[in-house]
Protein backbone atom coordinates (compact mmCIF):
# COMPACT_ATOMS: atom_id res chain seq x y z
CA UNK A 1 0.00 0.00 0.00
CA UNK A 2 3.04 2.14 -0.25
CA UNK A 3 1.75 3.88 -3.44
CA UNK A 4 -1.20 5.26 -2.24
CA UNK A 5 -0.65 8.32 -0.95
CA UNK A 6 -2.91 10.41 1.48
CA UNK A 7 -0.36 13.76 2.40
CA UNK A 8 2.74 15.60 0.82
CA UNK A 9 4.81 18.14 3.04
CA UNK A 10 7.69 19.82 1.41
CA UNK A 11 10.02 21.26 3.48
CA UNK A 12 13.97 23.23 2.05
CA UNK A 13 14.95 19.75 -0.22
CA UNK A 14 13.05 17.23 1.57
CA UNK A 15 9.61 15.91 0.22
CA UNK A 16 7.48 13.86 2.70
CA UNK A 17 4.54 11.27 1.53
CA UNK A 18 2.24 9.99 3.58
CA UNK A 19 0.61 6.54 2.56
CA UNK A 20 -1.37 3.56 3.60
CA UNK A 21 1.97 2.09 4.29
CA UNK A 22 3.81 4.83 6.65
CA UNK A 23 6.18 7.60 5.15
CA UNK A 24 8.43 8.33 2.53
CA UNK A 25 11.37 10.57 2.66
CA UNK A 26 12.54 12.00 -0.40
CA UNK A 27 15.54 13.86 -0.68
CA UNK A 28 16.49 16.58 -3.49
CA UNK A 29 20.00 15.16 -5.43
CA UNK A 30 21.00 16.41 -8.40
CA UNK A 31 17.91 15.32 -11.03
CA UNK A 32 16.99 12.68 -8.77
CA UNK A 33 15.44 11.90 -5.65
CA UNK A 34 16.33 9.51 -3.23
CA UNK A 35 13.69 8.27 -0.94
CA UNK A 36 13.74 6.23 2.45
CA UNK A 37 10.53 4.05 3.57
CA UNK A 38 9.59 4.71 7.77
CA UNK A 39 6.75 2.66 9.24
CA UNK A 40 5.75 1.12 12.63
CA UNK A 41 8.65 -0.50 12.74
CA UNK A 42 10.62 3.10 12.63
CA UNK A 43 8.22 4.22 16.08
CA UNK A 44 4.96 5.38 13.85
CA UNK A 45 2.09 4.84 15.96
CA UNK A 46 0.18 3.41 12.60
CA UNK A 47 1.07 3.10 9.07
CA UNK A 48 -2.05 5.13 7.20
CA UNK A 49 -0.10 8.44 7.05
CA UNK A 50 -3.22 11.28 6.56
CA UNK A 51 -1.07 14.22 7.43
CA UNK A 52 2.50 15.60 7.99
CA UNK A 53 3.38 18.95 9.39
CA UNK A 54 6.60 20.32 10.70
CA UNK A 55 6.68 22.52 14.07
CA UNK A 56 7.59 22.95 17.39
CA UNK A 57 11.21 21.63 16.82
CA UNK A 58 9.64 18.41 15.21
CA UNK A 59 7.95 16.45 12.13
CA UNK A 60 4.39 15.42 13.19
CA UNK A 61 2.27 12.78 11.12
CA UNK A 62 -1.46 11.69 11.33
CA UNK A 63 -0.52 7.97 11.61
CA UNK A 64 -3.88 5.87 11.70
CA UNK A 65 -4.11 2.25 12.52
CA UNK A 66 -4.20 -0.39 9.71
CA UNK A 67 -4.09 -3.71 11.43
CA UNK A 68 -4.79 -4.75 15.06
CA UNK A 69 -1.12 -4.59 16.03
CA UNK A 70 -1.50 -0.58 15.28
CA UNK A 71 -2.44 2.16 17.15
CA UNK A 72 -4.06 5.58 16.15
CA UNK A 73 -2.55 8.84 16.59
CA UNK A 74 -0.16 11.18 16.28
CA UNK A 75 3.72 10.86 15.75
CA UNK A 76 6.47 12.98 15.74
CA UNK A 77 10.20 12.91 14.68
CA UNK A 78 12.61 15.27 16.71
CA UNK A 79 15.67 14.17 14.10
CA UNK A 80 14.12 14.42 10.75
CA UNK A 81 12.62 11.14 10.17
CA UNK A 82 15.46 8.84 11.30
CA UNK A 83 13.06 7.81 14.25
CA UNK A 84 9.51 8.22 15.22
CA UNK A 85 7.68 8.26 18.71
CA UNK A 86 3.93 9.06 19.59
CA UNK A 87 1.81 10.76 21.35
CA UNK A 88 0.68 8.57 24.18
CA UNK A 89 -2.43 10.49 25.03
CA UNK A 90 -4.14 10.43 21.86
CA UNK A 91 -2.80 6.92 21.63
CA UNK A 92 -3.68 5.87 24.99
CA UNK A 93 -7.23 7.02 24.47
CA UNK A 94 -8.22 5.86 20.95
CA UNK A 95 -8.74 9.46 19.97
CA UNK A 96 -8.57 9.77 16.21
CA UNK A 97 -6.53 12.99 14.68
CA UNK A 98 -7.94 14.59 11.69
CA UNK A 99 -5.73 17.56 11.36
CA UNK A 100 -2.97 19.53 12.84
CA UNK A 101 -2.52 23.15 12.86
CA UNK A 102 1.07 24.71 14.53
CA UNK A 103 1.51 28.91 15.08
CA UNK A 104 4.16 29.64 16.81
CA UNK A 105 4.49 27.93 20.29
CA UNK A 106 1.38 26.24 20.14
CA UNK A 107 0.17 22.95 18.25
CA UNK A 108 -3.97 22.36 17.36
CA UNK A 109 -5.54 19.04 17.04
CA UNK A 110 -8.38 18.40 15.22
CA UNK A 111 -10.04 15.33 16.89
CA UNK A 112 -12.92 13.49 16.58
CA UNK A 113 -13.59 14.67 19.77
CA UNK A 114 -13.21 18.16 19.36
CA UNK A 115 -10.35 21.12 19.08
CA UNK A 116 -6.80 20.27 21.70
CA UNK A 117 -4.35 22.60 22.28
CA UNK A 118 -0.91 22.12 23.40
CA UNK A 119 2.23 23.85 24.50
CA UNK A 120 4.93 21.03 24.41
CA UNK A 121 3.39 18.19 22.78
CA UNK A 122 2.91 16.22 25.95
CA UNK A 123 0.51 18.01 28.09
CA UNK A 124 -2.79 18.50 25.80
CA UNK A 125 -6.20 20.78 27.00
CA UNK A 126 -9.61 20.08 25.04
CA UNK A 127 -10.80 23.62 24.01
CA UNK A 128 -14.52 23.96 25.64
CA UNK A 129 -17.87 23.62 23.80
CA UNK A 130 -17.91 26.53 20.99
CA UNK A 131 -20.68 28.86 22.00
CA UNK A 132 -21.46 31.74 20.10
CA UNK A 133 -21.01 34.95 22.52
CA UNK A 134 -23.90 37.06 21.12
CA UNK A 135 -26.33 34.72 19.79
CA UNK A 136 -25.75 31.81 22.06
CA UNK A 137 -25.93 29.06 19.59
CA UNK A 138 -24.26 26.15 20.08
CA UNK A 139 -22.06 23.90 18.08
CA UNK A 140 -23.76 20.27 18.34
CA UNK A 141 -21.00 17.61 16.69
CA UNK A 142 -17.78 17.02 19.18
CA UNK A 143 -16.14 16.36 15.98
CA UNK A 144 -13.30 18.65 14.73
CA UNK A 145 -11.83 18.58 11.29
CA UNK A 146 -9.96 21.29 10.56
CA UNK A 147 -7.88 24.12 12.57
CA UNK A 148 -6.39 26.93 11.18
CA UNK A 149 -4.26 30.22 12.87
CA UNK A 150 -4.37 33.25 10.25
CA UNK A 151 -1.12 34.98 10.53
CA UNK A 152 -1.06 38.05 12.08
CA UNK A 153 -4.74 37.64 14.17
CA UNK A 154 -5.38 36.24 17.58
CA UNK A 155 -7.78 33.95 16.77
CA UNK A 156 -7.96 30.44 15.50
CA UNK A 157 -10.33 29.11 12.89
CA UNK A 158 -12.22 25.84 13.66
CA UNK A 159 -14.31 23.36 11.18
CA UNK A 160 -16.68 20.96 12.39
CA UNK A 161 -19.31 19.69 10.89
CA UNK A 162 -22.01 21.69 12.18
CA UNK A 163 -20.42 25.47 10.85
CA UNK A 164 -17.44 27.28 10.89
CA UNK A 165 -16.14 28.39 14.34
CA UNK A 166 -13.95 31.56 15.03
CA UNK A 167 -12.58 31.50 18.60
CA UNK A 168 -10.36 34.32 19.52
CA UNK A 169 -7.70 33.76 22.16
CA UNK A 170 -9.59 35.68 24.74
CA UNK A 171 -12.14 33.09 24.66
CA UNK A 172 -14.75 35.39 22.42
CA UNK A 173 -16.49 32.98 19.49
CA UNK A 174 -18.80 33.29 16.52
CA UNK A 175 -20.47 30.54 14.82
CA UNK A 176 -21.12 30.85 11.08
CA UNK A 177 -23.95 28.31 9.72
CA UNK A 178 -25.36 30.19 6.37
CA UNK A 179 -27.95 27.51 4.27
CA UNK A 180 -27.70 29.51 1.02
CA UNK A 181 -26.37 27.82 -2.10
CA UNK A 182 -22.55 29.05 -2.47
CA UNK A 183 -23.34 31.32 -5.70
CA UNK A 184 -26.06 32.11 -7.48
CA UNK A 185 -24.88 34.02 -10.04
CA UNK A 186 -28.08 35.04 -11.59
CA UNK A 187 -28.75 37.12 -9.26
CA UNK A 188 -24.84 38.40 -8.87
CA UNK A 189 -24.94 36.89 -5.66
CA UNK A 190 -21.36 35.12 -4.60
CA UNK A 191 -22.21 33.75 -0.76
CA UNK A 192 -19.70 32.43 1.71
CA UNK A 193 -21.29 28.94 2.71
CA UNK A 194 -19.76 27.00 5.68
CA UNK A 195 -22.55 24.55 6.55
CA UNK A 196 -22.51 21.40 6.85
CA UNK A 197 -19.08 20.96 5.17
CA UNK A 198 -16.16 22.18 7.61
CA UNK A 199 -13.47 22.06 4.61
Amino acid sequence: HNHKGFSVFIEDEIIWVGTADGINKGVFVDDCINWTHYSTAQGLSGNWVVGINSGLNNLWAISWATASTESTGLSYSFDNGVSWQYVNFFTDAGIKVYNIEISENRIYASTIEGLYVSQDSEHWELIPDFVDSITGEMILDDAVYTAHVPNGVDEVWVGTGDGLVIRELNGLVDIFRFWESTVKPQDGDFNFSAYPNPF
